[in-house]
């Protein structure tokens, strides 16, 4: 997210390289990271769809202008005992729901757009996702950078095959198995990022 809002309009950037860097909304990108997540936690889709409306509700509460008092209370109002009971959500999860989407920095993310950004970098960009990233999932996002980045006339779309979010070889790409990979970051994230700069940049 940084990066592109560092490099506009600014000389001393010679180029950028987005690491799983968001290109889809984020209201997007966050529902499709809750259901990777989910999924490769062994949630089913059923269940996955059944709590998706809380969810875009509570999103589109913290995305509001509305004062954290009035948002939490927004927030409270939409959490009854009722309708969490109903989704098979614990009521006594309610506050952590809440304190999670009214956290400063997710509200400033739930209203960020990486859009406008990426469309006023004019210098080489390498945007990398992994294959097996469930946070920011590949397809859309990296679609989404390259529609952004159209009128760049130097941009390379790689998507890594087999790497997590962190860009560690994985086996499923579940958050849960981070602390079980040994790996720091994967060769191939390396070389592909080595590479695709001394070929720009060659040193003299």
């Amino acid at each position: 997210m940084i990066g592109p809002l560092a490099a506009i309009d600014n000389p001393q950037v010679g180029f950028l390289v987005l690491m799983a860097g968001p290109g889809t909304d984020i209201r997007s990108l966050m529902e499709a990271q809750r259901r990777a997540i989910g999924q490769s936690m062994g949630a089913s889709v059923a269940d996955l769809d059944r709590t998706a409306p809380i969810e875009a509700m509570l999103f589109a509460i913290s995305a509001s202008d509305r004062s954290e008092a009035d948002a939490r209370a927004a927030a409270r109002a939409a959490l009854t005992d009722e309708r969490l009971t109903s989704l098979g959500i614990p009521v006594t999860q309610r506050d952590a729901m809440i304190d999670r989407v009214m956290d400063p920095w997710f509200r400033y993310f739930a209203r960020y757009d990486p859009a406008p950004a990426l469309r006023r970098i004019r210098v080489p960009v390498l945007a990398i996702n992994g294959s097996l990233d469930r946070q920011v999932v590949p397809a859309a996002n990296l679609a989404a950078i390259r529609a952004a980045l159209a009128g760049d006339s130097d941009v390379t779309i790689t998507e890594l095959p087999g790497l997590n979010h962190l860009f560690q070889t994985a086996r499923t790409g579940g958050v849960g198995e981070y602390a079980d990979i040994t790996e720091t970051m994967a060769p191939v994230a390396l070389s592909t990022i080595a590479n695709w700069i001394n070929h720009r940049f060659p040193r003299r």
